[in-house]
C-alpha cells in the first residue's frame, strides 16, 4: 500500500503593523491544515525575530510565507544575511519560500526575486481587481494547494531515496543519492557516511596488510578519525624503524650499501656482529661498484622513494623538515637518558628524610633534662616530625612533577614520529594545510624539551609556584595532540 506524502510545516512571517492581514490569512492556513496539506503552521513577527532560533527552524519548516509589506521589506534589509540564506536554501531546494505581495511593492527587485510569488496572476492583495481581500486570499489558497502538493511529493521522493540509501549503506548508494539530491538536508550526512565506509575499508586493509603503502593510503584519505590518523602515522614510523624488516631486506640484497645503511639506522642492533662481518668481507674486495645492477627500493623507505618524484624545491623542503625531526628525536632521547639518575634521587632523598626525622626526634626526646616538663619533650618531637613530614610532602610533589615531565618527553618522541609521517603525506598529496600546524607543533615540542632539560632534582624540590606549574603541564598535555591541529 502506497504511503501518503508527508504533511508539511509552514511559517508565516509578517510585520507587527500587519496584524489584520495575519488574522485574515491565518484562517486560510487553518483550512490548509484541515485539508491535510499541513501538519502544523506558526506565525512569526519579524520585529521579534530571534536570529539564533530562526536558524534552528530552517530544517524544521518546509514552507516559509512572507507577507510582503513595507515593514517586512525593512526587516528584510535589516536581516539581509538571514533572508539571503533562506532564499539560497529555496534555490537549493532544501525548502520553499513564497512572497505574498500585499501592496504594490517591487519584491522582485529584492533578494526575493527568485522565490515563489503570490498571487500568481501578478496582482497584489489590495489591488482593485479583487472584489475583496478574501478573493485574493482565495486565489493564494488554491495556488498554495498546488505548491504544497508538489513539495509534499518531492519530499516523499527524497525521504524514500534517503531510506533506500541508508538501507543499502554502500558508497555507491550514497553517490546515487548525492547525484540526485546534491543539496538536501541529508547531503552532508550522506557524504560523511560514504567517507566513513571508505575510511573503514582503508583502515581494515591497513591493519590486515600492515605495510607502509596501506597505512599511507589511509593517511592520505579524507578520514576525520583523528585517533586512527594518529595511529596510522605512528605505524608508518614503527615500520620504517623495524629492525627485523630492515635486516631481512638487507640480507636479500647482498650489496655493501644496504649493509652500511642498516648499520647507520641500527648501529647497536641485534645483528651488529653479522653486519660488521659482511662489511669486513666487502672491504677486502678490490673494487666496489657504485650500485648493483638490480636495484630494489628499501621497503621501509616507501614514502621517501615516492618523494623522489617531487619537484626539487619541494624535495629539499621536505628533507629539511625531516632532518629537523631526526635531530629533535635525538635531542629528546639525550635528555631522557641524562635524567635517568634524577629518578633515583627522589627515593634516596625520601629515605634520608625518614632516617633524619627519626634520629632528630630521638635526639629531641633523649636530650630532655630531668627537671623539664614532658610537654616540652613532646613538642620537640612533634616539631621534628612535622618538619620531616613537610620535606617528604615537598619531595612527593616534586616527584609528581618530575614524572609528568618524563611523560611529556616520552609522548613527544611518538609525536615527532607522527609529525614526520604527516609531513611526508602532506608533500606527497600536495596538501600544504597541515605543514604549518605540524612545524608549529614541532617548535612547541623543542621549547618544552629545552625547558625540561634545564630542570634538575633541586629545581623540582624548591620550585614554589605549584598551581601555575600544574596549569602549564595541563596546557602542554593538550598541545601534544598533533593531529588535533
Amino acid at each position: 500500500m502506497a504511503q501518503h506524502p508527508p504533511k508539511l510545516k509552514a511559517m508565516l512571517l509578517y510585520s507587527q503593523t500587519d496584524e489584520a492581514f495575519k488574522d485574515l490569512f491565518a484562517v486560510y492556513l487553518q483550512i490548509l491544515q484541515d485539508d491535510g496539506h499541513l501538519q502544523r503552521y506558526s506565525l512569526q513577527e519579524t520585529e521579534r525575530l530571534d536570529t539564533y532560533r530562526f536558524k534552528q527552524t530552517w530544517k524544521e519548516v518546509d514552507f516559509f510565507l512572507l507577507a510582503c509589506t513595507p515593514n517586512l521589506l525593512v526587516q528584510l534589509n535589516a536581516n539581509a544575511p538571514l533572508f539571503k540564506r533562506l532564499t539560497e536554501y529555496h534555490h537549493m531546494e532544501r525548502l520553499r519560500v513564497a512572497a505574498i505581495s500585499f501592496l504594490p511593492l517591487p519584491p522582485k527587485r529584492t533578494m526575493l526575486k527568485n522565490v515563489i510569488h503570490l498571487p500568481d496572476n501578478g496582482h497584489f492583495v489590495q489591488s482593485p481587481v479583487w472584489d475583496s481581500p478574501h478573493s485574493a486570499c482565495n486565489r493564494i489558497y488554491y495556488s498554495l494547494c498546488k505548491h504544497f502538493k508538489e513539495w509534499r511529493d518531492k519530499k516523499a521522493q527524497l525521504e524514500e531515496a534517503w531510506a533506500k540509501a541508508r538501507m543499502a549503506h554502500t558508497t555507491e548508494g550514497y553517490e546515487v543519492f548525492l547525484k540526485k539530491y546534491p543539496h538536501s538536508w541529508y547531503s552532508r550526512e550522506a557524504r560523511n557516511l560514504s567517507e566513513a565506509i571508505v575510511e573503514g575499508k582503508l583502515w581494515e586493509e591497513a591493519n590486515e596488510k600492515k605495510t607502509l603503502e596501506a597505512y599511507y593510503n589511509y593517511l592520505r584519505s579524507t578520514s576525520r578519525n583523528q585517533e586512527r590518523l594518529s595511529e596510522a602515522a605512528l605505524k608508518i614510523a614503527e615500520i620504517e624503524e623495524d629492525e627485523s624488516r630492515s635486516w631481512q631486506f638487507t640480507a636479500r640484497q647482498g650489496r655493501p650499501e644496504f649493509f652500511f645503511r642498516h648499520k647507520a639506522f641500527f648501529f647497536e642492533g641485534k645483528n651488529k656482529e653479522e653486519v660488521n662481518g659482511r662489511i669486513a668481507e666487502f672491504l677486502k674486495e678490490k673494487h666496489i661498484a657504485f650500485a648493483g645492477d638490480k636495484y630494489q627500493a628499501p621497503e621501509n623507505h616507501y614514502l621517501l622513494n615516492l618523494a623522489k618524484h617531487l619537484p626539487d624545491k619541494e624535495f629539499f623542503s621536505l628533507m629539511s623538515y625531516l632532518s629537523y625531526c631526526g635531530r629533535l628525536r635525538g635531542k629528546l632521547k639525550q635528555v631522557m637518558e641524562e635524567r635517568k639518575f634524577s629518578f633515583y634521587l627522589f627515593f634516596l632523598f625520601s629515605l634520608l628524610l625518614l632516617l633524619a626525622g627519626y634520629w632528630i626526634s630521638l635526639w629531641g626526646i633523649g636530650y630532655t633534662q630531668a627537671d623539664e616538663f614532658v610537654v616540652a619533650s613532646m613538642l620537640k618531637a612533634i616539631l621534628c616530625f612535622g618538619f620531616a613530614g613537610f620535606l617528604l610532602y615537598r619531595n612527593y610533589k616534586a616527584f609528581i612533577f618530575f614524572n609528568k615531565d618524563e611523560e611529556i618527553l616520552s609522548e613527544s618522541v611518538n609525536a615527532v614520529k607522527r609529525a614526520s609521517s604527516f609531513l611526508r603525506a602532506s608533500f606527497l598529496t600536495n596538501d600544504p594545510r597541515t605543514v604549518r600546524p605540524t612545524l608549529f607543533f614541532l617548535d612547541r615540542i623543542e621549547q618544552q624539551v629545552l625547558s625540561i632539560e634545564k630542570k634538575w632534582f633541586i629545581h623540582y624540590l624548591v620550585q614554589a609556584d605549584i598551581p601555575k606549574l600544574e596549569q602549564r603541564l595541563i596546557e602542554e598535555k593538550g598541545a601534544k595532540k598533533l593531529n588535533s591541529q
